[in-house]
């Protein structure tokens, strides 16, 4: 984000890039989307945000648990 911040939106999407990876960094992954949607790429963020929700779908309870705050 400090790249945002000093106006280096590519480097910053570089970097906010990296931890999308299935399955983990949840948190990340949401910044990512707004991100995404700050940069007026609302298709991106789109299927980001759906590919969220099918990982989400099959969770264990305890997985569910744990990310229930990121997926609130």
């Amino acid at each position: 984000m400090s790249y945002k911040e000093l106006g280096k939106l590519n480097d910053a999407e570089k970097q906010l890039i990296s931890p999308d990876v299935r399955y983990s960094h949840y948190p990340e992954r949401l910044v990512l989307a707004q991100f995404l949607i700050d940069r007026k790429k609302p298709e991106a963020a789109k299927d980001l945000i759906e590919e969220l929700l099918n990982e989400y779908s099959p969770m264990s309870k305890s997985n569910v648990k744990l990310h229930r705050n990121t997926f609130a």
